[in-house]
């Protein structure tokens, strides 16, 4: 009994960190947010999950910005001359990825128009706590053209 206990003691812990990691997550991202760097490639995916891209642009400035509250994120930015905007519900998802010979956090926010890998400061173990820097990644997942941008934010 006492082995059994032992046993479960950890795993409990560790899924109270866990689901705390996610509510420091949530608590960072509300706020408002400036664009102040997005890059964009386009090519191709190949069926090896391999990518090539022909034609990558980085632009800077102040390009745009996000606002979370509780329920819902507003966003708009210009991309490639091209204007984004809209207004949904989001919801911000955690789990535990291998990353060559560790595992890492790995954040998912899920919006009405887009999916993005969402990576909080420095990615080191605390940087989701009190961020004030935030990169959201999109790219497609289909083989064949392939498209990305990441959104480079910061708090307000």
């Amino acid at each position: 009994m006492q082995k059994l206990l032992s046993l479960l003691i950890p795993l409990l812990f560790l899924s109270a960190c866990a689901k705390q990691n996610l509510r420091n997550a949530e608590k960072s991202l509300k706020g408002d947010w400036v664009v102040t760097q997005i890059y964009s490639a386009e090519g191709e995916r190949f069926e090896n999950g391999g990518v090539s891209t022909s034609n990558q642009q980085t632009e800077t400035g102040e390009l745009g910005e996000f606002s979370f509250t509780d329920d819902e994120v507003t966003y708009s930015f210009t991309r490639l001359d091209s204007l984004y905007e809209g207004s949904s519900a989001w919801t911000l998802s955690r789990e535990r990825v291998r990353e060559g010979f560790v595992r890492v956090e790995m954040y998912t926010l899920e919006t009405g128009d887009y999916d993005f890998a969402c990576e909080f400061g420095d990615q080191t173990s605390d940087a989701e706590q009190n961020a004030t820097e935030v990169r959201l990644i999109f790219e497609t997942e289909n083989i064949g053209a392939y498209s990305t941008f990441h959104l480079e934010l910061e708090k307000e």
